[in-house]
């Protein structure tokens, strides 16, 4: 006896099982036509934790806070059409963080395509500057040749997004109506059924990564010098890899920067760590006369603008070590670059750096840092509730161990890398530093919220309101996360810049204040609000437990703070000076 079937639904099934082979779990979907039969697949399948979104580009940085989280892929289902270029901000995310998506969208058969026929675009290739791998699959076939391919296509996406390096891929479903399960299409073999099943189930054919081996000669420039930099950049909260460093600094004796976008600049015990090299390097005195012989970046490029400038300038010998597909080289003259794990990096150089004696150089620099930290410390203090910067500080100080804390791009992230110290607290830190964009970034939080307790964003007011529906999500699924805004009704970056000079239009073209109320725009989502206007009351509202979504409104100014800004940085450079001269 045979069986009715819709093949499209067949097909999504065979992709739903070979996806649970290999444990992923989650998916974030948002609604339409074309993409019925996936949506249904996944809606009958318990096993599978659905987050359904109306906004695409919602979606797909939720996902991305998903995946960030769990380290396991998530999988973004849209419909064909503009839903699916609604995706593209968190995919060129997800590439540059290597963060592992799978996006799943749905798109016409070959035969309707470059007709003109509404709701279509070409999706085929669509993401192709910033995606690991993709596949334009044909509409579903009961046939195993075409099954096997199909399985190889999700085979092929899983190796390159997911288990030999990570990163967004790309599967593109053909599907032609009808699309609803009790609108059948074939009637087939029971036993056809259980050997197509069989087929999505097998085991992946995975070839061996190759061992990280690191050239004998950059090992002999590590070796040969004495003075040395490291600087540690990009999210990395894996224990490995914090154990690896800790293990190469006390070989190496090279003073280490973690950058604002590492969870270790404000939580590590690792000897010859730095709090205050982007303050620094500030002084043109020291970047002079202080030049390393050797610098290692490993992972990203730094957020600090003093810092990327003194590797421009530096003449040390550069290497980044990066798993990044893409050369990184921030300042354009890094002499290696090393496409290999971080991790693996470190644990294999360990095996032959040589036992250093601490330097002068390293030495002069860890006393220089420390008197800045002081001076630092005593300038907050002095501060009034308000300044930009010390309520990035004040956050870290007072949210609970182990919390997750989310830092939007724009001022928060290098309020954080200037001004933050190491208080060996344990705080997992995340942001979206791959584009460095301002969109998304209430999304990516909820989605890492979503799998943890104690959650906490630091975020400007514009990125607050470029992402404000979906506050409509953290609602519907109660994910706790305390959202602190910094409110100075604009774009208060543009206040570092030269063209702040010219008032008559930057306010217009550059602020542009908007002048809203937050406040009750957030209490019409459900979401609960307060506004904080001393320290004591910020203290007291991040030591509660949550529930569902906080927003605390801090209101300030931007040209204040960067007066402030200004104030500690020329007192820095001073310090500095100073200090060169009498050592």
């Amino acid at each position: 006896m045979k069986i009715a079937i819709n093949r499209n639904i067949f097909w999504s099934d065979l992709l739903l099982i070979r996806l649970q082979k290999f444990g992923i779990k989650n998916v974030t979907i948002s609604p339409g036509s074309r993409s019925t039969s996936l949506t249904y697949s996944f809606a009958a399948q318990e096993y599978f934790k659905k987050y359904t979104f109306i906004d695409e580009r919602s979606s797909g940085f939720f996902a991305l806070g998903l995946a960030k989280k769990t380290r396991i892929p998530t999988v973004i289902v849209t419909t064909s059409g503009s839903a699916t270029a609604e995706l593209y901000p968190a995919i060129v995310e997800a590439y540059y963080q290597q963060t592992p998506l799978i996006i799943i969208t749905t798109d016409r058969p070959q035969f309707l395509r470059n007709r003109g026929i509404n709701q279509t675009i070409n999706q085929s290739s669509i993401f192709n500057n910033h995606i690991l791998a993709q596949h334009d699959i044909h509409t579903p076939q009961l046939n195993f040749n075409s099954i096997n391919d199909f399985v190889h296509s999700i085979d092929d996406i899983l190796l390159k997004g997911f288990i030999l390096t990570k990163g967004p891929v790309h599967l593109n479903l053909q599907f032609d109506k009808p699309f609803e399960p009790d609108s059948t299409t074939d009637r087939i073999a029971p036993e056809f059924l259980d050997k197509a099943f069989g087929i999505a189930l097998k085991d992946l054919n995975a070839s061996e990564q190759k061992k990280t081996i690191i050239d004998s000669e950059i090992l002999k420039i590590i070796n040969s010098t004495s003075n040395g930099l490291i600087i540690i950049s990009g999210e990395n909260n894996q224990k490995e890899f914090s154990s690896a460093i800790k293990k190469i600094s006390s070989k190496l004796k090279f003073p280490i920067l973690f950058d604002g976008t590492s969870s270790q600049r404000i939580n590590n015990n690792i000897p010859y760590s730095l709090n205050n090299f982007s303050s620094i390097v500030k002084s043109k005195q020291f970047s002079l006369l202080n030049d390393p012989e050797i610098i290692i970046l490993i992972g990203k490029s730094p957020t600090s603008a003093s810092v990327l400038d003194f590797l421009n300038y530096s003449k040390a010998y550069k290497i980044s070590v990066s798993s990044h597909v893409d050369k990184v080289d921030p300042s354009g003259n890094f002499d290696t670059a090393l496409t290999i794990n971080e991790t693996d990096f470190c644990i294999s150089a360990l095996q032959k750096i040589k036992i250093k004696k601490i330097s002068l150089y390293t030495k002069n620099i860890l006393q220089l840092d420390s008197e800045i930290e002081i001076v630092k410390k005593e300038f907050l203090k002095n501060i009034n509730f308000g300044f930009e910067g010390k309520v990035v500080v004040d956050v870290i100080k007072y949210i609970p161990e182990k919390s997750n804390l989310f830092i939007s791009s724009s001022m928060p992230i290098r309020d954080l890398d200037f001004f933050a110290s190491n208080i060996e607290k344990q705080i997992n830190l995340y942001c979206n530093r791959g584009a460095s964009g301002i969109d998304g970034i209430i999304s990516s939080a909820l989605g890492i919220a979503s799998q943890s307790l104690n959650n906490f964003l630091i975020t400007g007011d514009l990125a607050y309101f470029y992402d404000i529906s979906s506050l409509q999500s953290a609602i519907k699924y109660n994910i706790p996360i305390t959202v602190i805004l910094i409110n100075n009704n604009g774009g208060g970056i543009f206040e570092s810049l030269p063209i702040s000079k010219y008032r008559k239009f930057f306010d217009d073209y550059f602020i542009t204040p908007h002048n809203l109320n937050l406040g009750k725009i957030t209490k019409s989502f459900g979401c609960n609000y307060f506004k904080i206007n001393t320290t004591r009351e910020l203290k007291r509202r991040l030591s509660l437990k949550q529930s569902g979504f906080t927003l605390l409104e801090i209101k300030t100014n931007a040209f204040e703070s960067k007066q402030i800004r200004d104030e500690f940085r020329k007192n820095i450079i001073s310090i500095t000076d100073k200090f060169i001269n009498e050592n």
